[in-house]
C-alpha cells in the first residue's frame, strides 16, 4: 500500500470519528479555574471542591503561587491519609512521590492539620517556582484518600511556563 492511500485512510478515519490522535489529560474532568485546574473525582469523594483561587492567575517562572482551594467535606479527614503526586513536562514524568497528607517530616510541613472534619474546608499552599524551571506544558495529578481507602479527591493541573 503506497503512502497516499495509507494517508487517505488515516483522515477518512479521522472525519468519520473513528481515530483519535491526541486525547487530552483532562477528558472528562470538570473545569475549577481559569482552565488550568480541573476536578477528576467523583460525586461520592469525600472533599466536594466548590471553589479555587490561584495568584497570579497563571504560574510563572521565578514568581511566588499562591493556591487556595475551598470545598465541603463529607466526612473527617484523620492521619493515616496519603496524597499521590505525579508531575510531568510535555510528556516526560518528573516527579512521582506519595505523601502524608497530615503529617511532615523534618523537612517539610504536613500539607494538612489534622483531623478536618466536615463541612467546610479551606486549604492555602504557598510555594515559589523557580526562574530556571524548564520551559514547557506542565501536567500535575494530585490523588488523596483517606486511612479508610476512600478517595478524598482527585485532581489535575495543566499549565504552561
Amino acid at each position: 500500500m503506497q503512502f497516499s492511500s495509507i494517508f487517505i485512510l488515516v483522515v477518512s478515519g479521522i472525519q468519520a470519528g473513528n481515530i483519535t490522535l491526541h486525547r487530552r489529560a483532562n477528558d472528562g474532568c470538570k473545569p475549577l479555574t481559569g482552565g488550568m485546574l480541573y476536578d477528576c473525582g467523583s460525586p461520592s469523594d469525600i472533599l466536594q471542591i466548590k471553589q479555587v483561587s490561584m495568584t497570579p492567575s497563571r504560574p510563572q517562572a521565578g514568581r511566588a503561587l499562591k493556591l487556595r482551594i475551598q470545598g465541603l467535606l463529607r466526612g473527617e479527614v484523620t492521619f493515616g491519609a496519603k496524597v499521590a503526586i505525579t508531575g510531568k513536562l510535555r510528556s516526560m514524568r518528573i516527579l512521582s512521590v506519595e505523601k502524608d497528607l497530615c503529617r511532615g517530616s523534618r523537612m517539610t510541613k504536613a500539607l494538612i492539620s489534622c483531623p478536618v472534619k466536615p463541612p467546610t474546608f479551606d486549604f492555602q499552599y504557598n510555594t515559589s517556582i523557580p526562574f530556571l524551571t524548564p520551559r514547557g506544558h506542565y501536567t500535575i495529578t494530585a490523588t488523596a484518600v483517606s486511612q479508610n481507602n476512600e478517595q478524598i479527591f482527585n485532581t489535575l493541573f495543566e499549565f504552561d511556563l
